[in-house]
Formats: C-alpha cells, sequence, structure tokens
C-alpha cells in the first residue's frame, strides 16, 4: 500500500506541475480579461479529467480541434485557475475572453464518441464564428441536443449554462476609476537565494523587513526521482538554524510579533494558488532558469513572514490596526464621523508573502485608496470593490 500512495503522490505531483505550466499559458491569454478570472476561482478544483466517455470526447476534441474561426481554444482540464465550463474561447483579434464552452459526449451504436460543443458567449461574431461549421461536421442536419439528454443531465447542464451565463456580468464590467502606482518588490533576492543554493542545504536571505526566505536545493537532479523520492525526504532536521535569522525579522518595538510559515509557489500538497489581479510567477521578469528550478522542484522556496513589519508600516501611515484573531487584522482610519476601513487584509498579507512586495509599498498602496475614496465625499455607508491589476515596468 505504501508503494501504491507513492505512486498516486508522484502522478498527482506530476499532474500539478503540469497545470502550473497550463495556468502560466492561460494567464497569458487572460492578461485582458484577468478580472474574470474570480469567476473561476469561485468555483471548486476539478483536479482530475472526467472519467468514461466524457473524459475520452474531451480529450478527442482538444487533441483535435485548436482553434474554431480566429478563436483560440484553451481547455481548463490543464489548468488550475480555469474552472467554470470546460474551454474559453479567445478573440486573437481582440486578445480577449470572447466565451465559454461546455463539451458533452454520448457513444453512438457503431463505437463512436458523438461529441457536442455548447457554446455561451457575450461577445463573439456568431457568422464568423460558425462560418465552415456544416462542411466540417459533414451534415447539415440539426437535432435539439438538450432533448435528448437524460432529466438529471439535462437539468444539470443547464444550471451549468445559466451559472456561466451570470458569470458575464463580471466579465463585460469594467472600472470606473484607475489608480496608477508605483511599488516595489524584491524579486532579485528570490532569483539570488535560488543561484546560491546548495544541494541538500538550506540558503536564507531577508527579502523585505518581515519576509525571509529559504531556499534548498533538492539533492537529486533527476525529475523522476524528485516526485518518486526513494525515502520519505523530510525537511524537519534540515531546516535546523533557522531560528537565527527568523530572530532577525522580529519588530524590537512591537507586542504582536508572530510568524506565518508557508511554500512560495506550491504548498505543501504541491498544489499551486492565484492570488486575484496579480502576475503568475511564469511572467515576472526573473531569469527563466530561475523559473525552471521552482516549476520542476529542482528548488523549494519557504517563506517566514512576520505581519507586525506591515501593520507598522500602516499605523504610520496613519491607519489603526487592530488584531482579531490571529494573522486577521482589522485596518481603518477616521474622518469624523466617517470610517474607511479594509475589509481582507489576507490579500495583503499574501501579496508581501507570495508575491514579495514590501511592506512600505502596500501601506502607500492602501493610503493611495484610502486618498481616492476619502476625495469623492462619500456620505452613504458604500462597499467599493479594489481590484488589483499588477503589471511590471513603469507606465509610459
Amino acid at each position: 500500500m505504501n508503494h501504491l500512495s507513492k505512486c498516486q503522490e508522484a502522478i498527482n505531483n506530476t499532474i500539478s506541475i503540469g497545470k502550473s505550466l497550463g495556468d502560466a499559458f492561460a494567464w497569458f491569454f487572460y492578461q485582458k480579461s484577468r478580472h474574470y478570472l474570480i469567476e473561476h476561482i469561485g468555483h471548486e478544483e476539478i483536479f482530475h479529467s472526467p472519467p468514461g466517455i466524457g473524459g475520452a470526447g474531451e480529450m478527442e476534441f482538444v487533441k483535435n480541434v485548436h482553434h474554431i474561426n480566429g478563436y483560440l481554444i484553451i481547455y481548463h482540464g490543464t489548468t488550475n485557475i480555469l474552472r467554470l465550463g470546460d474551454i474559453s474561447l479567445i478573440d486573437l483579434e481582440r486578445f480577449e475572453v470572447a466565451g465559454i464552452g461546455e463539451i458533452k459526449s454520448n457513444s453512438t451504436k457503431n463505437s463512436t464518441i458523438e461529441i457536442k460543443l455548447l457554446i455561451s458567449t457575450p461577445r463573439i461574431n456568431a457568422k464568423k464564428f460558425e462560418s465552415g461549421f456544416t462542411d466540417l461536421a459533414g451534415s447539415s442536419k440539426k437535432d435539439n441536443f438538450l432533448n435528448k439528454l437524460p432529466p438529471k443531465l439535462k437539468t444539470r447542464l443547464q444550471r451549468q449554462l445559466s451559472r456561466i451565463g451570470k458569470s458575464y456580468d463580471t466579465l463585460l464590467s469594467h472600472s470606473p476609476k484607475k489608480l496608477n502606482i508605483e511599488i516595489d518588490g524584491e524579486l532579485a533576492t528570490l532569483e539570488n537565494i535560488i543561484i546560491n543554493s546548495k544541494r541538500g542545504k538550506f540558503t536564507y536571505e531577508q527579502a523585505t523587513k518581515g519576509l525571509l526566505l529559504g531556499a534548498y536545493k533538492n539533492t537529486s537532479k533527476n525529475f523522476n526521482r524528485r516526485v518518486y523520492p526513494a525515502k520519505n525526504d523530510s525537511f524537519i532536521n534540515k531546516i535546523a538554524g533557522v531560528e537565527k535569522h527568523v530572530q532577525k525579522l522580529i519588530h524590537p518595538d512591537r507586542q504582536d510579533n508572530s510568524l506565518l510559515v508557508g511554500t512560495f509557489f506550491y504548498n505543501e500538497e504541491g498544489r499551486t494558488s492565484y492570488l486575484l489581479g496579480m502576475s503568475h510567477l511564469f511572467w515576472w521578469p526573473i531569469k527563466l532558469a530561475t523559473l525552471k528550478d521552482i516549476f520542476f522542484q529542482e528548488v523549494v522556496v519557504f517563506t517566514f513572514f512576520n505581519p507586525s513589519h506591515l501593520c507598522h508600516e500602516l499605523e504610520l501611515a496613519g491607519f489603526t490596526v487592530k488584531q482579531k484573531e490571529a494573522f486577521n487584522f482589522l485596518v481603518s482610519k477616521k474622518y469624523g464621523d466617517k470610517v474607511f476601513q479594509i475589509e481582507s487584509m489576507h490579500y495583503y498579507l499574501r501579496m508581501v508573502q507570495e508575491h514579495l512586495i514590501a511592506e512600505k509599498s502596500i501601506a502607500r498602496l492602501i493610503s493611495e485608496m484610502d486618498k481616492h475614496v476619502n476625495s469623492k465625499q462619500i456620505l452613504e455607508p458604500t462597499r467599493i470593490g479594489m481590484r488589483i491589476h499588477q503589471e511590471f515596468g513603469k507606465q509610459r
């Protein structure tokens, strides 16, 4: 059983690496529609491809149909971040998401698979998209696919299509006001620690006032052995000595020092997560060799983060910071009888820990939001959505 368990873990780890690369590919085409990713992330991840006829139909479709009359097809099964529907249609002229598709398959009497593609779209040129379909299908006969489905499947499909349709409110929405704010990141620290990492040992380097990176270079150069190690390789003993490095993160004038320990890019289970609005790691302006080491787990990077420094920077910027519970902070600023309040600080903690953005930059970002909101003289209690849209390089 132990062997089977390790085999399953190796397979899942390999799938996760493949999906992380799939996310990088998909993110490139979602750049102009990245706000729409919130609709995808809101659904449960489907890690494995569906079994049976349905899975076989999806595989055959994506292997044989890569684009349709100017619309690129991205299969969601090769990604982690795309979860709504089975495929995305990308308008290659406008370089934005045009619609979402569901692939449905069933077997026929002559031992073939019949594949149906149901497209839901708010902005597609139907005439252009459908041109040549009759010749491709070899028949002009149209049938009502929904009526052929069993009641349960029909209800589920209608529910899926309804959910996709509602999601287009987000896709078509636009932010009425944009704030361009330059902030600092510590990408050089990430590159340095990976370049200087030694096989079988930890290397440490402080990225920000409250963030420490620890890199461990795998003992094996062989990819197969990394995803299926000969023995359980625990980091417990190897990480010994981290205390002297962590001590440098302590803020001497505060009583709320604490430590968040995590892994960079991949979590403990080998899965990745995406922070909405931020650029995917693959498109960061760092060396390809560094990305290769991270993606293929040649080097494992740990993060040690003390949020106390972020709290300090926010207080220097005039905000009141109260800790409600462990790593849950309430950030606010009063203007007479009005209060500006940040609803989810967890997002900004992740910006530091997962995207290496300095605490002072986070405080400046929140301050700029506060200034903009306060300038509007809003009288009624109002919830305002802030869409973070990270781009590298200066605006020209």
